[in-house]
C-alpha cells in the first residue's frame, strides 16, 4: 500500500475520492462527519468526476475538456486533502480495515488490535551448503501462501538432539525460540551439533504477542563435514 494519502495520477485520484465519498455518506454517523461535510465533499466530487470523465473518454478529449479536468483538479483536491486531514486520517473512529478499504495509508499512532491468526504455518527445513546452517520455510495451512497474514510475525522454536535420542513430542520440549518475518529463516549450528538433529515447530504471533496454534514438529539434520 502506497504512503501517499492522494495519489499523483487521475484514475487513482478519481478511484481514492469516489471510495472516500462513499465510506464517508454510508459512515458518517459512526465516524462522527457532519453531513454537511460530506455532502460539501461529494458534490465537489462529482464535478470532478464528471470533468475527468469527458477528458478521459477519446469521443469527448479536446485541450478544453482537459483543460477543464485539470482546473476541476485544482479545486477538488484541496478539498478532498482538507476532509481527509480533518475528518479521517487521525480519526480513531475509523478503522485500519477501513482506511485499507479506501487504499489510504495508515498514519494512527494507536492501531486497532490485530487478532492471532487462525492459519497456521507448515515450516520444511532444509542443509543449506554451509557448515551448521539450516533454513526454514513455511507456507499458511489454510491460505497456501508464503506470505505471512496482515500483522503476523512467526516464532519459531527448536531445539537440537543426537541422532538416537528420542524425537520431542511437544512444543515444551524445544527449548529455543526467536520471532522472524521473513523467508528463509536461518539457523547456525556449532560444530558439536554437526550431524545431530535439529526439531522445530512454528506458530503465527500477532504485534502483541498473541499466538495462533503451533504447526507439527518437524526435524532435519545439521550438515557438516563431520557426517
Amino acid at each position: 500500500m502506497s504512503t501517499q494519502v492522494v495519489p499523483s495520477k487521475d484514475s487513482d485520484f478519481d478511484q481514492v475520492s469516489d471510495l472516500v465519498v462513499t465510506n464517508s455518506t454510508q459512515y458518517a454517523t459512526k465516524w462522527e462527519i457532519p453531513q454537511t461535510e460530506v455532502t460539501t465533499l461529494s458534490d465537489s466530487h462529482t464535478a470532478w468526476h464528471a470533468a475527468f470523465e469527458k477528458a478521459r473518454d477519446p469521443a469527448t478529449r479536446t485541450e478544453g475538456t482537459v483543460a477543464a479536468k485539470n482546473t476541476a483538479r485544482d479545486a477538488h483536491e484541496p478539498r478532498l486533502r482538507t476532509f481527509l486531514k480533518r475528518w479521517i486520517m487521525s480519526n480513531s473512529a475509523v478503522s485500519d480495515e477501513a482506511h485499507r478499504n479506501m487504499k489510504l495509508p495508515i498514519y494512527k499512532k494507536t492501531r486497532e488490535r490485530i487478532p492471532p491468526s487462525d492459519d497456521v504455518p507448515e515450516p520444511e527445513g532444509k542443509a543449506t551448503p554451509i557448515d551448521g546452517r539450516i533454513a526454514l520455510n513455511w507456507r499458511g495451512r489454510k491460505s497456501g501462501s508464503k506470505a505471512n497474514p496482515y500483522g503476523q510475525k512467526v516464532i519459531v522454536r527448536h531445539t537440537v538432539l543426537p541422532l538416537d535420542a528420542p524425537a520431542p513430542t511437544h512444543i515444551d520440549q524445544l527449548v529455543h525460540s526467536l520471532l522472524d518475518g521473513r523467508q528463509p529463516c536461518e539457523l547456525s549450528y556449532p560444530e558439536a551439533d554437526w550431524g545431530k538433529v535439529v526439531y522445530f515447530a512454528t506458530a503465527y504471533q500477532n504485534e502483541r504477542g498473541e499466538m495462533g496454534d503451533w504447526s507439527p514438529i518437524g526435524s532435519v539434520i545439521i550438515p557438516g563435514r563431520k557426517i
